[in-house]
């Protein structure tokens, strides 16, 4: 049996002879088949759930690691557990593919919830039928979410009183803004993006909806916005009664094999604490990710790569014929080379040992970051920066071509990083 994170006390033991100490501990079944997770509730009762696991992913000195490797490779979906102790109804604003969703839909299933996709809105056409192909449960909206409501503190308008008859009463408000105008790589209009303000539409959801949790995520650059957007939210939310809980996460903690950092907020009426969340004991690294999906033989948008340029095959066969992880200055573009810059990892290769860095929608091209295979001598498929970014094989990405996986990909939440706040938001 295997145990993670904060020590608690009272642990109420399921059957079997178990002294856990732990928020969540794994064993594997009796027959081997599967690897059962347990979470201690609020209420010191165990929820169980379970993912079944094959010979070559059993690894008995970590069966978290093991655990979340099925769960990853699997191609259907883990079942719910044989008992649902509620129902979560969950709004995602600003939605994407519904990655978000997806770690929170586990979290229930380790809580022994139900999720319940109630609503969901996105501009991007494909990004929302990818949504709904995972999610049928829910409404989707293409329609801006700025447009369905008014500005923070207005007086409800019909066509708000309206929304909130059609959704009904809602346990969860999650979402992620638009968050270019918060990230360093925008050098034009970052901290006064007018996109920026999108932040507050989460605000203004939450003040409509009024539901038991908030979870608002974005890059850590959002802090810094000059309009104020984290502490006017902040504010708005503590006078709803809510208590409210900011940090800065990194996704590595949580299992997912990239070192991407994300801010994240959680409004709640009941409680939570970030140093609880349960992280794993040792990083995982993108051999553990993706090393089975070496050949890209395989038919099909997920699995093809991007053709590179004659002068970027120049590049990545340097890097392979020198054994090199960084490609050195001469070998670079004018830009890069003629003066002194900080982009080491910008037409980089990535170690099969360490987690990756950031999987942005540019892991198409070499010349976007770190994104040529560390085996093979061409950039990422869209299944292995998914697999990166903690996305499982069963999620349904129907027929989409690589442009948008590329971009659907690169700009979601990785769902081990929402599993981890979610389940202690809930729990």
């Amino acid at each position: 049996m295997f145990f993670d994170d904060a020590d608690v006390s009272n642990l109420s033991a399921p059957p079997s002879d178990r002294r856990a100490t732990k928020l969540a501990c794994y064993e594997q079944s009796a027959d081997g088949a599967r690897i059962l997770r347990h979470i201690q509730l609020r209420d010191g009762s165990l929820a169980t759930s379970s993912v079944a696991i094959d010979r070559e992913l059993q690894n008995k000195d970590d069966l978290h690691q093991a655990f979340d490797a099925a769960w990853l490779k699997a191609s259907l979906a883990p079942p719910a557990p044989p008992i649902i102790r509620s129902d979560v109804r969950i709004v995602d604003l600003f939605s994407g593919c519904g990655a978000l969703s997806l770690g929170i839909a586990e979290a229930c299933r380790a809580l022994s919830l139900k999720a319940e996709h109630v609503f969901a809105s996105d501009i991007n056409p494909a990004a929302l039928n990818v949504f709904a192909r995972n999610f049928p449960s829910a409404i989707v909206s293409s329609q801006p979410a700025e447009s369905l409501v008014k500005a923070v503190g207005s007086r409800t308008s019909a066509k708000e009183r309206q929304l909130l008859a059609t959704l009904g009463s809602i346990d969860l408000l999650a979402g992620g803004p638009p968050c270019q105008g918060h990230s360093d790589l925008n050098n034009h209009t970052r901290r006064k993006d007018p996109r920026n303000s999108l932040f507050g539409v989460m605000i203004r959801f939450a003040e409509l909806l009024r539901p038991k949790h908030v979870l608002i995520e974005n890059v850590p650059g959002v802090r810094h916005d000059l309009g104020g957007v984290t502490d006017n939210g902040r504010h708005v939310l503590e006078k709803m009664g809510y208590s409210v809980f900011e940090a800065v996460l990194t996704a590595s903690d949580f299992g997912a094999a990239q070192r991407r950092r994300r801010y994240v907020m959680v409004a709640t009426k009941g409680q939570f604490d970030f140093d609880a969340l349960v992280r794993v004991e040792r990083e995982r690294n993108v051999r553990w990710a993706c090393a089975d999906l070496v050949d890209t033989s395989r038919v099909g948008n997920l699995d093809s790569h991007a053709a590179s340029s004659k002068v970027n095959k120049a590049r990545i066969d340097y890097l392979f014929d020198n054994d090199l992880l960084d490609l050195p200055n001469e070998m670079r573009p004018p830009c890069h080379r003629l003066k002194r810059h900080s982009y080491n990892s910008v037409y980089g290769r990535l170690s099969w040992d360490t987690p990756a860095p950031t999987i942005t929608s540019g892991f198409n091209s070499p010349g976007q970051g770190r994104f040529v295979h560390p085996q093979a001598r061409r950039t990422l498929t869209p299944h292995e920066a998914a697999r990166i970014q903690s996305i499982p094989d069963f999620f349904n990405w129907g027929d989409s071509n690589r442009e948008s996986l590329t971009q659907m990909i690169g700009n979601a939440v990785p769902p081990a990083l929402a599993y981890a706040v979610a389940l202690e938001m809930l729990r």
